[in-house]
């Protein structure tokens, strides 16, 4: 009886917030597989994958990808299928295998890509289950707005004082994204949209004109519009395979990071929701000024206006900026906070990959 009480206390308890899983174990384990793989051990390395994947419900699809690619290496084309299975769970499609060079140069293997199109199929339906329709068609309407009108007008207002305003459309975004956020205490992206395709919405029996690509090519000539088909156009390779389309609109605004909260965001990296990548490439590019055009407004009069409470560099997190790299020791502990391995496993693992034709960079600008 005592046993009954005491097992029904603990799965009470597991209804809270801290029996969730903790993805900060989750990208441990991974950094572990690569170690293993780095040191050529791909037996231990595909246990730890399986084990992963085993234990998580969802998982980040470029994990399952890379251990795939390094498993059909291998010749382990069982264990390459087991984890595309789940890749597939996550919204991976059959058509993104052809941007991974081993894959393409082994096209001739019909029996491996017979076998991987039939789990893909058992794989879409637990995808399309998964989706959250509201989220998406609210980052969906948030992107046309940000692509759309970054193109057509200068985001900031310079006013007498030095005073900077910015743009009340990017404004509305950023709170619309952040509402997203706090509504479950999910960042809106892979977590609960998976990777989109430009048919997702017909897919998912939505009313297709609000996809972004039949909605461009709706859209009236208009001479100040010069955006370019491409913008809204998300079957874009492996570019998808991340957060993407839930970062797209914050790496336009420069104090995301400030107005979100650093800790609301760690949470989110903690519950699973936000990819530790994903976190470091829009601080990268907080403190690069963001990637808007500020019509000669300064980014040091832009901060000081919109988020004078903004952090303070903190030696950044090595993605692609060289000039991140000065104090390595510092930036391989920020790397670590955050749930990243050290710059030189990354670099490491890079080449290898690199030397073997295997994809491990996804997301905007491959930064990730």
């Amino acid at each position: 009886m005592k046993y009954s009480i005491f097992l029904f206390f603990i799965m009470a308890n597991c209804f809270n917030a801290t029996c969730q899983p903790n993805y900060f174990d989750y990208h441990k384990r991974i950094i572990k597989a690569e170690e293993q793989l780095l040191d050529s051990n791909y037996t231990a390395a595909f246990d730890t994958y399986s084990g992963v994947f085993k234990d998580y419900d969802f998982v980040f699809a470029r994990d399952c990808i890379i251990a795939a690619e390094f498993a059909y290496s291998e010749r382990k084309k069982t264990l390459a299928l087991e984890y595309l299975s789940k890749a597939f769970q996550m919204g991976v499609m059959p058509t993104h295998l052809q941007y991974c060079p081993i894959f393409q140069k082994n096209s001739t293997d019909t029996g491996f890509f017979r076998a991987a199109r039939r789990i893909y199929t058992l794989g879409r339906k637990k995808y399309l289950a998964r989706i959250d329709k509201v989220v998406l068609i609210e980052l969906l309407e948030i992107k046309w707005n940000d692509q759309l009108y970054k193109n057509t007008m200068t985001p900031y207002t310079l006013y007498s004082g030095g005073i900077v305003k910015m743009d009340s459309l990017m404004t509305t975004n950023l709170n619309r994204t952040i509402k997203l956020i706090k509504a479950k205490g999910i960042f809106p992206g892979q977590y609960n949209i998976g990777i989109l395709h430009n048919g997702i919405l017909k897919e998912l029996g939505i009313d297709s004109p609000k996809s972004l690509l039949e909605r461009y090519k709706n859209l009236p000539p208009h001479n100040s519009y010069i955006v370019i088909e491409g913008q809204f156009d998300i079957d874009k390779g492996l570019e998808n395979i991340s957060s993407d389309i839930g970062m797209g609109a914050l790496y336009h605004q420069p104090c995301a990071i400030a107005k979100i909260g650093k800790a609301t965001l760690m949470a989110c990296i903690k519950n699973g929701s936000l990819h530790p990548n994903d976190y470091a490439v829009l601080y990268a590019i907080q403190n690069l000024g963001g990637l808007c055009h500020t019509d000669g407004i300064s980014h040091e009069k832009i901060n000081a206006s919109l988020c004078p409470n903004k952090e303070k560099f903190n030696g950044g997190y090595g993605v692609n900026e060289t000039s991140f790299e000065k104090d390595k020791a510092q930036i391989n502990l920020n790397r670590k906070e955050i749930g990243l391995p050290s710059l030189e496993h990354w670099q490491k693992l890079y080449y290898m990959a690199q030397d073997m034709g295997i994809v491990i960079k996804f997301g905007y600008m491959e930064w990730k």
